[in-house]
């Protein structure tokens, strides 16, 4: 290798060091907003399964990973959140009586489909992962407590 492809080469890793340093300044809304609503599960398993592999992207409690605190990864995450509470968010649930049988029926869809909860997310939150049996436990809970029936 030559003296000034070397030379080349430490540049570019400078140069590349100092702009992952410099994106750790552009600042990402890591919020959590106040809790509006509480959901009134059918029972306690429910409850505990939605928490487990939906609250993070679709409520005003999600848990922040350490990860989460650095660029470019807070980047995905937190814009992943929020597209999440927007199309969906436990935290601030306003439905009126139909519209909850319909959210409710598509999040059923959801679950059955493998579209909820992401493979992405699941690769760094296997504790999300669901079941077969959980899946079709948390979806009567969600029958149950919307009363709806897919």
């Amino acid at each position: 290798m030559t003296e000034k492809r070397r030379e080349l080469i430490l540049w570019i890793v400078i140069g590349v060091l100092f702009l992952l340093i410099a994106i750790q300044f552009i600042q990402v809304d890591r919020d959590n907003p106040k809790v509006v609503t509480v959901i009134s599960w059918n029972s306690e398993e429910t409850g505990s399964l939605v928490r487990r592999a939906c609250y993070d992207c679709h409520s005003n409690e999600t848990v922040w990973p350490n990860y989460a605190c650095y660029a470019p990864m807070s980047w995905f995450i937190a814009s992943d959140v929020h597209e999440g509470r927007k199309t969906l968010n436990f935290s601030e649930w306003t439905y009126t009586r139909d519209k909850e049988a319909e959210r409710a029926i598509k999040m059923i869809e959801e679950i059955f489909d493998g579209g909820m909860p992401p493979r992405t997310y699941l690769w760094m939150h296997p504790e999300a992962r669901l079941t077969e049996g959980e899946k079709l436990e948390l979806v009567r809970g969600i029958e149950k407590t919307f009363s709806v029936k897919h």
